[in-house]
């Protein structure tokens, strides 16, 4: 009997993975084309989530590389779909990335308005990793305010719920951010204990990437508080 190989729903979601992968390592040409892909291919299947997905990595990627019209057209034309459709899960994902946009355009009141907005869709859908994916764009909008407290509050609340839906990557990434407050605040001893918290959780999920960020954070930390030695380590 031949072997049967995967399903077209199989090849998307693995596509929208690797492409999701590719954006985070900040392969943006690799990123975009793979993305692109999946996209298709969900289309044929005509699952409007997975093309919103794909379209969520299409936004990232525009962003990092600073197309930021692009991003805001793709963005609210996957909004106004979801709308239509009353897809709330997709709803919630456009706003995001409408976060990311106004973040990269330097307008955290903006990113913090669509942020009301999301929260009210991720409280419906009880989407703890989704809640704390926003939270933690929500601790960097008050960093970009410079509000360290309010940044720490809400770094804090998304551990939590990463924590509660086993997002290591998430987690990580949040602790970077505790770090990035607390030495806002004056507390270096504080802030190089988040970012070991952040490197010990992405040891346990095997994720490299997020290992090297909080190693480059502690390093930061000490040479903003005149620890070259220790820097270096």
């Amino acid at each position: 009997m031949p072997a049967v190989g995967p399903s077209l729903a199989e090849v998307a979601a693995a596509k929208l993975r690797e492409a999701r992968r590719l954006a985070r390592l900040q392969r943006a040409f690799d990123a975009e084309k793979v993305a692109d892909d999946a996209k298709e291919l969900f289309k044929r299947l005509q699952d409007p989530k997975g093309a919103c997905g794909a379209t969520r990595v299409l936004i990232s990627v525009a962003v990092f590389e600073e197309r930021l019209e692009e991003a805001t057209k793709l963005a609210n034309e996957e909004l106004a779909r979801a709308k239509a459709a009353n897809d709330r899960e997709s709803q919630a994902s456009m706003l995001q990335a409408l976060i990311e946009v106004k973040l990269a355009e330097g307008k955290p009141r903006e990113a913090l308005d669509f942020a009301k907005e999301a929260e009210a869709f991720l409280i419906a859908l009880n989407d703890k990793s989704g809640a704390g994916e926003l939270l933690l764009l929500v601790a960097k909008a008050h960093a970009a305010e410079s509000d360290p407290e309010a940044c720490l509050n809400a770094a804090l609340q998304a551990i939590d719920l990463f924590s509660k839906s086993a997002d290591g990557r998430g987690e990580g990434e949040a602790w970077c951010m505790v770090l990035h407050a607390r030495l806002s605040m004056g507390k270096y001893e504080d802030g190089l204990r988040a970012g070991e918290a952040a490197i010990v959780v992405c040891l346990d999920c095997n994720d490299e990437l997020g290992q090297a960020s909080g190693l480059l954070n502690i390093a930061k930390a000490h040479l903003l508080y005149s620890q070259p030695l220790k820097a270096k380590k």
